[in-house]
C-alpha cells in the first residue's frame, strides 16, 4: 500500500484527515470476501482467507462462477436478490450459506462497488450477545424512546436500549459539536467500567474521513481490535486496475490509529452507528468491549433498526426540548409587532423599543442601530465599540442573522470588550430597513473536561516522526475563555422569523405607501385638470358680467337712484374679486400640470431676479432686504424665482413696522445626505401657533377681506404646491408681532458651483 501516511520525515498531524480509509486492501478475518462480475458471476478478486472459510485457497476461487463454487441454488438465490434490491447504498442480507465442504453456516450480505459485486461472508453466530429476541428488543426499544422529554434523556434511552439488545460493557451516545470535535452526552455501563459521561474529544479522534464513512453506513463492528488483516487476492482489482472502494464493506479494515486507539482506551471490541439529523452526522453510538466478541447479523440487523429510527427520532427530541422556547419567543415577537403595526416610521419604532428588542432574547445588552442613531441597553461595548462592530456587519454579512458564542473568533477587536460582549446574535434589515439590531452576551469562563490531553502528540522513533494516539483518557480540564453561553437554534430561529415578520409588514406598508401616493397623484392630476377647464371657462362670463355693470353704469347713470347704483357698483366689484380668483386657480392648476425643468441653478442669482421683480414694492414701502449666500441646486429656475417673490411679498405686506425688514438665505444640513434649507424671514406681525399650517390653504385669509392690501389668499398655497413639486416641504416658523420665518427645501442633490 506504498509509504505509511502517518510517519516519515516531515510529518503533518493532520495526514490522518487525508488517509484514504475507504480502500485499505485488507479485511478483518472474521469473514471472507468475494468480488464478482455481475453478469456472469465469476468471482475476480478474494480475500486471503477463503481456505478458513470455504475450504479453499484463493488461487481455487478466483475465475469461478458461483454456480460452480456453490451451485446453481445459491446462484439463483443471488440473482433474484440483485434484480431485487437496491446495492448501491450498502449490504443487503440475501442468504445462509453452507460452505461446500461443510463448516459453519455463514450469513451472505451482497452490495455492488465499482459495478462490481461485493460479497461478504460471516458466521451466522459465535456467541449470545444478549438476551431475548433482538426483533422484539428493539420494537419494545423504540416505543420507549417516546417518552423522553430532553435530548440528553433520549440519549440516555438509546445508550441503555442498545446494551439491553447487544451485552456490550458501555454504550455510549457521543454528539458532534460544530467543529467536529464531540462529547459525551450519555451512558450506560457495567459498574466496573470506566466512566466517559460528559468527557470532551477533540475532532481529530474521530478524523473526517472516519465522520464520512459512518454517514453512508448504519452500523460498523471491530470483534477484535487486535486482529491481524487479511489482503485481498490480487490487492488491485482486474476489471477496474485500482483498489476496490471498501466504503460499505462489513469487513473493511480498521487503520492502525484507529486499533491503537481502542486498545489504549483499553477496549478490545467496538461497534458503532451514527445518528443523523437531516442527512448530516449528528452523533454517533459507540460500543465498547473489554473482550473480543462476535456480535450476529441478526443482532446487528436490529440494531441498524433502531438506529434509524433513534436518528428520525433526534429531530424530534430536540424540537421538543425547544418547544417551551419556541412559543415565549413567539410571543414576544407577537407583541413587538403589534407595537410595528401601530407605528408610522419603522425605523423609529425599532429605536423607541430599545428595551423590549432588548428582553425580546436572553441576552446581556443590545444595541438597535438606524442611520446615524444607535441605542445601547444594558450590557455592551461603547458606542464607538457598537458602531465599528455595525460596520463590519454590514460589510461581511449584509442581509441576514448572524450568531457566533466567540465573537473575537471573527471579529477580532471583540477581544478589547470581550468581558461585556463576548457571543452576538445580530439581524440585519437590508435595504428595505436601514437598520440592524444585536444582541449580546457577556463572557462565561468554561472548564471543559476532556478524556486525556485532546492534543495528539507527534513522537519521534527510528522511522521519524509518527502520530501516537493518545494513552490516557484520565479527566483532563481546560479552562476556556472568550466565549459566552451558546444561542440555541430556537433563537437564531426566531431570529430569523423576526426579520421576516419586520420585512413582510415594512414591504407592505412601502406597497400600500405606493399605492396611495399613485392614487393620490392621480386624483391630483384629475383635479388639477378639472380647476384649469372649469376656471378657464367660467373666465368669460365673468367678463361678461363685468363688462354689462360697467356699460349699465356709463350709459343710464343719470337715470339711476342710489340704491340702483350701489348695487351696480357692488356688481363690478364681486366680478373683479371674482376673476382674481379664477385667475389665482389657473395659476395653481398649471402649477399642477406644467412639468418641471430641472437644471442647477445659482440661488443667489434667482434670489436678485425677484428682487427685480418685487423692486417697485420695496421702494414703495422703503423696507430692507438682505440676501445672504445662497447654494447652487438643481431646481426650476422660473417656479423658485415665484416661491421667493411670493415669500418677499408677503414679508412686506404683513409689516406694521416702521423699518420694514426681509433676509433670504439657508442653514448647512448638520446630517450627510440631507438637502440644504432655504428661509426667507422678516419682521412683520408674524403668524399664531394655530394657523400656521392653514396659511397654506387655498384662499385662506387671516385677515379682513381689505386688510393689508386684500388679496385672494392663494400665494402660500401656490408656493406649497412648488415646493411639492420639487420634491421638498415648507414650514413656517414665528413669534406673534415679532415676524415670521418661511424655511423650505428642494432637491436633495447639491450641484457643484
Amino acid at each position: 500500500m506504498g509509504a505509511d501516511p502517518l510517519s516519515g520525515p516531515g510529518f503533518d498531524p493532520a495526514a490522518c484527515d487525508r488517509i484514504p480509509i475507504q480502500i485499505p486492501g485488507l479485511i478483518q478475518p472474521h469473514g471472507a470476501l468475494l468480488v464478482l462480475r455481475p453478469d456472469d458471476l465469476v468471482v475476480v478478486q478474494a480475500s486471503a482467507n477463503t481456505r478458513r472459510w470455504l475450504g479453499a485457497e484463493p488461487d481455487a476461487v478466483l475465475g469461478r462462477a458461483v454456480d460452480d463454487l456453490f451451485g446453481t441454488e445459491v446462484a439463483d438465490r443471488l440473482r433474484a436478490t440483485v434484480a431485487r434490491e437496491r446495492l448501491d447504498a450498502g449490504p443487503r442480507f440475501a442468504l445462509t450459506l453452507v460452505p461446500p465442504t461443510g463448516g459453519a453456516p455463514l450469513d451472505v450480505t451482497v452490495h455492488t462497488s465499482d459495478g462490481l459485486l461485493v460479497l461478504e461472508l460471516e458466521a451466522t453466530g459465535r456467541s449470545d450477545p444478549g438476551a431475548g429476541d433482538p426483533y422484539t428488543l428493539v420494537r419494545d426499544a423504540v416505543a420507549r424512546l417516546q417518552s423522553s422529554a430532553s435530548v440528553r434523556g433520549f440519549c440516555q434511552t438509546v445508550a441503555v436500549e442498545v446494551r439491553r439488545l447487544t451485552g456490550f460493557d458501555r454504550v455510549m451516545v457521543y454528539r458532534f459539536a460544530a467543529d467536529a470535535s464531540g462529547w459525551v452526552l450519555a451512558e450506560d455501563r457495567r459498574p466496573d467500567a470506566a466512566s466517559y459521561l460528559d468527557k470532551h474529544f477533540p475532532a481529530g479522534d474521530v478524523p473526517k474521513p472516519a465522520r464520512d464513512l459512518m454517514a453512508r453506513n448504519w452500523l460498523r463492528l471491530v470483534p477484535d481490535v487486535g486482529y491481524e488483516p487479511v489482503p485481498l487476492v490480487p490487492v488491485d482489482n482486474p476489471v477496474t486496475g485500482r483498489p476496490l472502494d471498501m466504503s460499505f464493506c462489513l469487513l473493511r479494515h480498521s487503520s492502525r490509529m484507529c486499533t491503537t486507539y481502542l486498545k489504549n482506551m483499553g477496549t478490545a471490541c467496538q461497534m458503532t452507528m451514527p445518528l443523523l439529523r437531516d442527512g448530516a452526522l449528528w452523533g454517533l453510538v459507540s460500543c465498547h468491549h473489554a473482550e473480543p466478541r462476535f456480535v450476529p447479523f441478526a443482532v446487528r440487523a436490529a440494531c441498524e433498526v433502531f438506529a434509524q429510527v433513534a436518528s428520525l427520532q433526534v429531530a424530534a427530541a430536540e424540537d421538543r426540548e425547544a418547544y417551551g422556547t419556541r412559543i415565549d419567543l413567539t410571543a414576544a415577537r407577537e407583541r413587538l409587532l403589534a407595537g410595528l403595526d401601530r407605528a408610522d416610521d419603522p425605523a423609529a419604532w425599532l429605536l423607541d423599543n430599545a428595551p423590549a428588542l432588548a428582553a425580546h432574547l436572553p441576552a446581556d445588552g443590545s444595541a438597535v442601530c438606524t442611520g446615524h442613531t444607535i441605542v445601547l441597553h444594558g450590557r455592551t461595548p461603547t458606542e464607538a465599540e457598537a458602531r465599528a462592530l455595525g460596520a463590519w456587519l454590514g460589510a461581511a454579512h449584509p442581509d441576514r442573522v448572524f450568531a457566533s458564542d466567540c465573537l473575537s473568533a471573527a471579529y477580532p477587536p471583540a477581544t478589547g470588550f470581550v468581558e461585556r460582549a463576548a457571543g452576538l446574535l445580530a439581524v440585519e434589515f437590508g435595504p428595505e430597513l436601514a437598520a440592524s439590531v444585536l444582541w449580546f452576551r457577556r463572557e462565561e469562563v468554561e472548564t471543559v473536561a476532556w478524556a486525556g490531553d485532546p492534543r495528539k502528540p507527534v513522537e519521534t522513533g527510528p522511522l521519524g516522526e509518527y502520530l501516537s494516539p493518545r494513552r490516557s483518557f484520565e479527566r483532563w480540564l481546560e479552562t476556556v475563555r472568550g466565549k459566552c453561553r451558546p444561542w440555541s437554534p430556537a433563537e437564531v430561529e426566531a431570529t430569523n422569523m423576526l426579520r421576516a415578520a419586520v420585512l413582510d409588514r415594512v414591504r407592505t406598508r412601502t406597497d400600500q405607501a405606493e399605492r396611495v401616493r399613485s392614487e393620490l397623484a392621480a386624483s391630483r392630476k384629475e383635479l388639477d385638470a378639472f380647476v384649469y377647464v372649469a376656471s378657464h371657462d367660467l373666465k368669460e362670463p365673468v367678463r361678461g358680467i363685468h363688462g354689462y355693470a360697467h356699460y349699465l353704469i356709463e350709459q343710464a347713470g343719470a337715470k339711476l337712484d342710489t340704491e340702483e347704483r350701489r348695487r351696480l357698483d357692488g356688481l363690478v366689484r364681486l366680478t373683479d374679486r371674482m376673476e382674481g380668483l379664477i385667475e389665482s386657480l389657473l395659476h395653481f392648476s398649471r402649477v399642477g400640470q406644467l412639468d418641471l425643468t430641472l437644471a442647477a441653478a445659482d440661488l443667489s442669482g434667482v434670489a436678485a431676479e425677484a428682487l427685480d421683480v418685487v423692486a417697485p414694492r420695496i421702494a414703495e414701502a422703503g423696507a430692507e432686504v438682505v440676501i445672504g449666500p445662497l447654494p447652487t441646486l438643481r431646481c426650476d429656475r422660473r417656479w423658485v424665482r415665484e416661491v421667493l417673490v411670493n415669500l418677499i411679498t408677503n414679508g412686506l405686506k404683513y409689516n406694521d413696522q416702521p423699518h420694514k425688514r426681509v433676509e433670504i438665505g439657508y442653514t448647512v444640513p448638520t446630517a450627510e445626505g440631507d438637502p440644504p434649507v432655504l428661509f426667507v424671514r422678516d419682521n412683520g406681525i408674524g403668524i399664531p401657533e394655530r394657523h400656521r399650517e392653514a396659511v397654506f390653504q387655498m384662499f385662506k385669509r387671516l385677515h379682513g377681506r381689505t386688510d393689508y392690501g386684500g388679496g385672494t389668499g392663494a400665494g402660500l398655497a401656490i408656493v406649497r404646491k412648488i415646493v411639492d413639486r420639487h420634491g421638498g416641504r415648507i414650514w413656517a416658523e414665528s413669534v406673534p408681532g415679532a415676524g415670521s420665518t418661511f424655511y423650505f427645501t428642494l432637491a436633495t442633490e447639491k450641484c457643484p458651483k
